[in-house]
């Protein structure tokens, strides 16, 4: 049975075009903070808004901690072009492995894999 350490424990850099999903980094600090301290964002989350950078510092390390802990942790989702922190994004393990399913599976189409294995298991 998978662990949440087995998926948490190194979690990945996801990337598409235009985004990527990454580990959050104290580099993040200051980006973070201009959408967490944003009441327009904080009335939509389960947390508060963040009124001091301390807050979002204390929060950065948290997330770190979680991290060495291999705990449910979230991501940081950067726009690639941009290079700043939209929103820490957590997804439960269930979500993360159907993700992961499905950028395998997007590499194996682009690669060309994809069709043959369904012909595979089909049979």
């Amino acid at each position: 049975m998978i662990q949440v350490k087995d998926i948490y424990g190194n979690l990945p850099t996801l990337e598409t075009e235009r985004l990527r999903l990454r580990k959050v980094t104290k580099k993040d600090v200051r980006d973070m903070f201009e959408y967490a301290s944003n009441e327009k964002v904080s009335r939509y989350v389960n947390w508060e808004k963040h009124r001091k950078l301390q807050d979002t510092k204390e929060f950065v390390s948290f997330v770190l901690k979680q991290y060495s802990n291999q705990s449910i942790s979230p991501w940081a989702m950067e726009i690639k072009a941009l290079k700043n922190v939209l929103a820490p994004l957590t997804l439960s393990p269930g979500t993360l492995l159907i993700a992961l399913r499905k950028l395998a599976m997007r590499f194996l189409k682009n690669i060309g894999i994809r069709d043959l294995l369904r012909k595979q298991l089909k049979k």
